[in-house]
């Protein structure tokens, strides 16, 4: 029996579409543009730099130019010294007795060194308490007396003009803190001190590196 024209043609158009739908379906989707266009063929890339950064100097104080820059003495690192002073003699806190060290400086000025000690021992945590016929007593701010912490005393720094040798211009008599530890011995006379030990410079060259606030 033969198909009728008609049928033939409908069925005809029926795979030709299946066959459009098939390749619609399986065909790849269109590939992007080769990242190469987005860069011009040839074209140089810059690199990235990064600086480097020396570290900074650290800063120095000549002497002979600054001699009253405040220094700290390494012994007593908690009071101020001109950086252009030469310590003469120096001995350390006892159970008894204060620390005592002796210092000079060339063109002494008793009243210039006052005023200096007035001005740079705040910065150092000691407050001015009493003065009186060149004694000047500074108290520090927070710390008590080793020797008289029991009845609430506060730590004592005393400056005397005119050390007990020809060379010292001047004295500090120093408490040491509640706790530190000191020696057992009953003397405390300043002794000559060595080079090496010299808090402030000597003939010169410092001898301390801490600085003060200014």
């Amino acid at each position: 029996m033969s198909r009728h024209p008609a049928a033939l043609l409908i069925a005809s158009a029926l795979v030709g579409c299946t066959a459009l739908a098939l390749a619609a379906c399986g065909g790849s989707a269109p590939s992007p543009a080769d990242d190469s266009a987005a860069t011009p063929s040839g074209a140089a890339v810059t690199p990235t730099v990064v600086a480097r950064l020396l570290p900074t100097s650290t800063p120095t104080v000549d002497p002979k130019a600054d001699p009253w820059f405040a220094v700290a003495d390494p012994d007593l690192r908690d009071v101020p010294v001109p950086i252009g002073a030469k310590r003469v003699a120096f001995a350390p806190a006892t159970a008894d007795l204060d620390a005592a060290a002796e210092y000079s400086i060339d063109d002494f000025d008793a009243d210039k060194l006052v005023d200096w000690y007035k001005d740079h021992m705040t910065a150092f945590g000691w407050g001015l308490d009493s003065e009186e016929d060149g004694s000047y007593v500074f108290l520090h701010t927070t710390e008590k007396s080793a020797r008289f912490a029991d009845k609430g005393l506060k730590r004592t720094a005393t400056l005397l003009l005119s050390g007990s040798t020809d060379e010292a211009d001047w004295t500090l008599l120093v408490e040491a803190p509640k706790g530190a530890a000191v020696s057992a011995t009953e003397s405390n006379a300043p002794s000559e001190a060595p080079a090496a030990d010299t808090a402030a410079p000597d003939e010169g060259t410092p001898g301390a590196t801490e600085t003060a606030a200014p």
